[in-house]
């Protein structure tokens, strides 16, 4: 592991795109400052820690038989909210349209 001592405001260079800055010392804690592209996964410590046996966990899990699909007669009728947009998608009665009037204005 290699050790650097910074103070605030100094910087620490990761490769080409990745800059650690000490931004704030107070007693035992260390707040640093990371700037790095989007692309690049960004971690505490603990959180990846938990991800990482969750994603374990998962994957040693036998997976759960999953619900049968309407019968294909009751397509577009489901009373549950649509996954994509979770609205329900209930049959629309057609509709015609509002009649409108436009009148001129008046010229006074």
């Amino acid at each position: 592991m290699l050790n650097i001592t910074r103070k605030i405001g100094e910087k620490i260079i990761i490769g080409e795109d990745v800059v650690l800055e000490v931004m704030e010392v107070s007693g035992s804690s260390v707040r640093i400052g990371i700037r790095a592209p989007r692309s690049v996964p960004v971690y505490r410590e603990e959180i990846w820690e938990a991800v990482r046996a969750e994603n374990a966990a998962a994957a040693k899990s036998t997976p759960t038989k999953l619900p049968e699909p309407p019968k294909a007669g009751n397509q577009g009728t489901s009373p549950r909210p649509s996954v994509r947009t979770g609205v329900r998608t209930v049959p629309q009665q057609p509709t015609t349209p509002a009649r409108t009037s436009v009148r001129a204005p008046d010229a006074s």
